[in-house]
């Protein structure tokens, strides 16, 4: 499905002095690799908060929000759902420099993950009816990102290798054995996911109809690896 990228850079370098004895021609090259990649699994997170003179009425009503949207989920087949945070506590309003007692607030924050993609507009749908309530985020993710990153780190070694076999052959000499390699990741949800799957927030594009299923397109995640090596010259 991606498009693999590679860009090569090169330079010959020796040893600070000539004549020491652990003196070698190197050749350095530094390779990149890329692939865009569909995200296999969502992850929805919705805040439940309700103000009430009273802390028990408070919790009451958000308890009966909470347990309503997890029958939901049950029918919908979604058993991945994590309580993130949940609390009561007091607000206060300022009146003449004065701190005035306004409420007590319950708040309940879920965590869904779901790898069924098409269920997410019903869910964002869904939870439009509790006036309690709003979508903190929805965020998508590569699972299995470590296997397409290293599928990509083989391309580019081996790219790298061929492109260093080309330039020593140039300029005359030949590749004795690798010195040194390395390598770095970025893009995607690597290797911070919660920070990639932030960046990588769906577009949202609610239906006509105010019963229809908000539609959903996530968009691919960019993986990008780099390699850098530097091989001993004949």
């Amino acid at each position: 499905m991606g498009l693999v990228l590679i860009n090569l850079c090169f330079l010959f370098s020796t040893l600070a002095w000539a004549g020491h004895p652990d003196a070698k021609n190197l050749i350095s090259v530094t390779a990149q690799a890329e692939k865009e990649v569909a995200p296999d699994e969502a992850i929805i997170k919705i805040e439940f908060s309700t103000e009430d003179k009273t802390s028990k009425k408070a919790s009451r009503k958000v308890n009966e929000s909470v347990t309503e949207f997890k029958s939901y989920l049950k029918r919908k087949r979604i058993s991945s759902v994590e309580t993130l945070q949940y609390g009561v506590h007091q607000l206060f309003d300022w009146n003449r420099s004065k701190r005035v007692f306004r409420a007590y607030q319950a708040r309940h924050i879920l965590q869904i993950k779901t790898s069924e993609l098409e269920k997410v507009g019903d869910v964002l749908t869904h939870i439009t009816q509790y006036t309690n309530s709003k979508i903190n985020g929805t965020y998508y993710r590569v699972k299995e990102i470590e296997e397409v990153q290293n599928s990509l780190l083989k391309k580019a070694a081996a790219k790298a290798y061929i492109k260093a076999q080309s330039l020593a052959s140039g300029a005359g000499a030949s590749i004795r054995r690798l010195h040194r390699i390395n390598e770095s990741n970025s893009g995607g949800n690597y290797p911070r996911h919660e920070m990639a799957m932030m960046d990588s927030a769906p577009r949202m594009m609610k239906a006509n109809s105010a019963t229809a299923p908000t539609q959903v397109f996530p968009r691919l995640q960019k993986i990008k690896v780099n390699v850098s090596a530097q091989y001993e010259l004949k």
